[in-house]
């Protein structure tokens, strides 16, 4: 279902009020986390979400390329991680926190997908996001040339954050 300019002017008009973080500004991070951070600091954030005890049950699985924190508030193995894609040199390509952990980290879990994107957009200081309906997802983006990053959010509440 496409939005309308008028259905969307309420969410445009406050995220356009709102700063834009580039890179001159520092990365940008959500809930610790940048694109271009090493390893070691995906640890410390880690070891933050243990010590803060973010959620019941908090583990981590480490692989070449990839790291997998799982937060989870019941025990299940589905929508439950957040995925760090790495490069040769061991810095962060990706960023995905699939559904359950947005629901946990960013508190959204009774809200809608639209309502999500709308907070996340103004938490975060981006001036709005486009809304593309793919049919059976919906998929909000919003694309930094000059930071050089790409942020996503889908009707799931699935959140990426991924290089240009």
């Amino acid at each position: 279902m496409k939005k309308t300019l008028a259905t969307l002017l309420p969410t445009l008009l406050l995220c356009s009020t709102l700063p834009i973080l580039h890179a001159a500004q520092g990365p940008f991070t959500v809930q610790g986390f940048h694109l271009g951070m090493d390893r070691s600091a995906v640890k410390q954030v880690y070891d933050g979400f243990v010590s803060s005890q973010v959620a019941a049950n908090i583990s981590m699985e480490s692989e070449n390329y990839r790291d997998l924190i799982m937060l989870d508030n019941e025990f299940s193995s589905m929508g439950n991680k957040v995925e760090l894609a790495y490069d040769e040199n061991e810095i962060v390509t990706g960023i995905t926190f699939q559904y359950k952990t947005v629901d946990i980290l960013f508190e959204a879990g009774a809200e809608e997908a639209q309502a999500f994107v709308d907070r996340f957009c103004a938490e975060y200081g981006l001036p709005g996001m486009e809304m593309e309906d793919q049919g059976f997802v919906t998929l909000w983006t919003f694309t930094d040339e000059a930071g050089g990053y790409k942020v996503s959010v889908d009707s799931m509440k699935n959140l990426r954050l991924q290089r240009l």
